[in-house]
C-alpha cells in the first residue's frame, strides 16, 4: 500500500492493490464501547501482537466489557457472495432500487456442540468483525490511522452436526454486512511476530466459575473450575491476581497476602494487611491469563 496515491484515485496497475490471503480466523467485537463510541483500534497498535493479545486476554473485563475481541478457532471455506438486489416490479415495470448486500459464510469443523451453541449466542448481539488472513494480517476498513471493524447483521449458525465416519462435526455460519460497500475500504496491517495458526497467539478465554466459602476478616476459600467441563483451574500463585473490592468503594483493589492451592483448583486466600472489615461485603475478582473467571461475593463479613 506504500505506493497507493489515494488523492488521485489512480486505477493503474500497482496502485491501491488489495492483496488478501485466505481468511482463516475472525475476531468479533461489540460494535460500540460502553461510552457509545465505535469500537476501533489504531493501525499502529494493530501491528503489535502484544496489543491484540491484550484485547483477546481480558480476564474480568468488567470495566471495558464491550472492547474485548473474541477470536474464532480456525475457520474454513470463507466465502463472499452477492445478495439479490431489491427490485420493484409491477405491471411490466421493473426498477432496481438497491445494489443489494453481501453475504459471508464459513465452516467450523471438529468442534463440540457447546462451541456451536456459543457461536449461535453471538448472533443475538450487535457485533462487528475483523478478518484475519493466512498471512497473519488483520483486515478492516481504515482511514490509514484507525481501523473500524465491519458491522455485521443477520448472523445465522446452523445446528451442530454430529461426527460420522465420513464427515467431521461441523456447522455453517453466515452473516451479512450493515454497509456492504464498506468492504471497498478494506486495508490490512501485518501483526508482528505472530502465527495465525497458533492458538496461543490467537485465542478466546475459557469461562470459569468461582465459588467462595468461609468468608472472614482474614480471608476465604475459592474453588475455581471451568464452566464447560468443571475442570479445576490450577496454578494461580500471584497475590495480585486475587483482589477484594469493598462494594462501597468498588474501584479500590485490596490484594491478598498469600495464596495456597490444595487440592487442585481450591485456594485458601489470606488477607492480613489490611484485613477485611466486619460488617462489609466484598466482591472478589480473580485475574488469571487464559481464563475469564466469574466474580464472587463474600456476603457481609462477620
Amino acid at each position: 500500500m506504500a505506493n497507493c496515491n489515494v488523492a488521485l484515485k489512480d486505477l493503474g496497475s500497482g496502485n491501491c492493490r488489495l492483496i488478501m490471503d485466505e481468511v482463516v480466523r475472525l475476531g468479533f467485537v461489540s460494535t460500540k464501547k460502553e461510552s457509545g463510541a465505535l469500537n476501533t483500534i489504531t493501525e499502529v497498535n494493530a501491528a503489535t501482537l502484544s496489543n491484540w493479545q491484550t484485547l483477546f486476554d481480558k480476564p474480568n473485563f468488567s470495566s471495558t466489557v464491550l472492547e474485548k475481541v473474541v477470536m474464532t478457532d480456525r475457520i474454513f471455506e470463507f466465502t463472499q457472495e452477492p445478495i439479490e438486489p431489491a427490485v420493484f416490479e409491477q405491471g411490466g415495470y421493473r426498477e432496481v432500487l438497491d445494489d443489494g448486500g453481501t453475504k459471508f459464510s464459513f465452516m467450523i469443523y471438529g468442534q463440540t456442540a457447546d462451541y456451536i451453541k456459543r457461536m449461535d449466542e453471538l448472533a443475538d448481539n450487535t457485533l462487528s468483525v475483523y478478518f484475519f488472513d493466512a498471512g497473519t494480517r488483520v483486515w478492516s476498513p481504515s482511514d490509514k490511522t484507525t481501523m473500524t471493524p465491519l458491522r455485521i447483521q443477520n448472523m445465522s449458525v446452523t445446528p451442530f452436526k454430529v461426527k460420522t465416519k465420513d464427515s467431521p462435526a461441523m456447522a455453517t455460519v453466515t452473516f451479512t454486512l450493515y454497509d456492504p460497500k464498506a468492504v471497498n475500504d478494506l486495508r490490512s496491517v501485518t501483526i508482528a511476530s505472530a502465527d495465525i495458526f497458533d492458538d496461543t497467539d490467537f485465542y478466546s478465554l475459557i469461562d470459569a466459575d468461582c465459588t467462595l466459602s468461609s468468608p472472614a476478616t482474614s480471608g476465604y476459600t475459592l474453588v475455581i473450575d471451568t464452566e464447560r467441563d468443571d475442570e479445576a483451574v490450577t496454578g494461580i500463585t500471584t497475590v495480585t491476581d486475587v483482589n477484594a473490592y469493598d462494594t462501597t468503594a468498588p474501584t479500590v483493589a485490596i490484594p491478598c497476602d498469600s495464596i495456597t492451592e490444595s487440592p487442585n483448583g481450591t485456594y485458601a486466600i489470606v488477607h492480613s494487611s489490611p484485613a477485611l472489615s466486619t460488617g462489609k461485603t466484598y466482591t472478589i475478582k480473580v485475574t488469571y491469563s487464559g481464563y475469564d473467571i466469574a466474580t464472587a461475593t463474600t456476603g457481609v463479613i462477620s
